[in-house]
């Protein structure tokens, strides 16, 4: 007769299988395509937008005006809508959705673009692409230079209190130059300040791309990839703007 004992029996506290969660690689190939398609979109539809209206209501300047001015509108909400949407959408499952929201976000930023760009073409007609070019290839450059520094930058906790700072004294001294100096030089060298202090920014940002990865807070490499790509790709297009402000105003002052 077999006799049982505990060893025989199945254990209560038997270990479960440990379900290891699955490693998101991070590949800045995919962040530099999805990045380089939506600086793509924003700038075909920044050149070509307003062409597009004026053929579709051709000698109608009223109506063309009107459907311009709702545009802009438009584009400006479904720029808020899908910023927020591509924040909450990545960090869920792999969707297709945070792909859509991408692209309608370059798209809206292209509309709103044409409006800088039309306003660029009116200043000086026979140096626009040279503005914009010289516009391009200087943000261009800052972003090279700011993801150089960023590979040295060990702790950003240090500098944050100094970053802060700046901008509280630069939006004192604004308030206090708008309402008593009216100085143009002083507001020049806030705008620039500003500027420095964003660019320091970015510089943080370009670091912390790899750092999105390391956090391991993605579910999907495409939401990683799309969501970075869109954090360099809104940091390029303020600086876009600022230097092709800067520019602008230099080259039609001379």
């Amino acid at each position: 007769m077999e006799t049982f004992t505990s060893n025989n029996t199945s254990p209560v506290n038997a270990k479960k299988p440990v379900v290891q969660k699955k490693s998101i690689v991070f590949s800045m190939g995919r962040v530099m395509i999805w990045f380089a398609i939506g600086i793509l979109i924003t700038g075909l539809v920044a050149f070509f937008y307003p062409d597009i209206l004026i053929a579709a209501c051709g000698s109608n300047t009223d109506l063309l005006a009107v459907v311009y001015v709702w545009s802009m509108i438009v584009s400006a909400v479904v720029l808020l809508i899908s910023s927020v949407f591509i924040f909450i959408k990545s960090f869920n499952k792999n969707s297709p959705m945070v792909k859509v929201f991408y692209i309608l976000y370059t798209l809206a930023m292209g509309v709103l673009l044409s409006s800088i760009l039309l306003t660029i073409f009116s200043i000086d007609e026979q140096k626009f692409f040279s503005t914009v070019a010289i516009a391009f290839f200087a943000t261009a450059g800052c972003f090279l230079v700011m993801g150089i520094i960023s590979m040295f930058i060990k702790n950003g906790s240090i500098l944050w209190p100094l970053i802060i700072t700046f901008l509280i004294g630069s939006l004192v001294m604004s308030l206090v130059n708008g309402l008593v100096l009216h100085s143009e030089l002083v507001y020049w060298i806030i705008d620039f300040v500003v500027f420095a202090v964003m660019l320091i920014m970015i510089g943080f940002d370009i670091k912390n791309v790899k750092a999105l990865a390391d956090a391991n807070a993605f579910t999907s490499e495409n939401n990683l990839a799309v969501y970075c790509a869109y954090v360099l790709y809104s940091d390029f297009i303020y600086v876009f703007i600022k230097i092709l402000y800067y520019v602008a105003i230099a080259r039609s002052r001379n």
